[in-house]
């Protein structure tokens, strides 16, 4: 449940599943997927809930969208960057 290790995930395209009540965590996972994969209560359902978000039915399609989604991130990061140092070289 730990934030970094959720982007960590995310952001190779390894499918994960969160458990928080925090916001951050939410709108983490909304820039991978539409899917829910942030549980914010650790009960029965929601250990039925993960294991449908992982079914291996799911789980190749779920692999490429947070794949694609990983690729879309670090070009965000990429413009950002170069526009942080178009800034600084003034």
């Amino acid at each position: 449940s730990r934030f970094h290790g959720l982007v960590s995930a995310l952001s190779q395209g390894v499918p994960a599943v969160a458990t928080s009540w925090a916001h951050k965590y939410r709108m983490l996972a909304e820039d991978y997927t539409k899917r829910t994969i942030v549980l914010e209560k650790c009960d029965d359902a929601a250990v039925e809930q993960a294991a449908h978000i992982l079914r291996d039915d799911e789980l190749p399609e779920l692999r490429n969208e947070i794949g694609r989604a990983a690729d879309a991130q670090k070009a965000l990061a990429k413009q950002m960057w170069s526009r942080v140092e178009g800034i600084l070289a003034g």
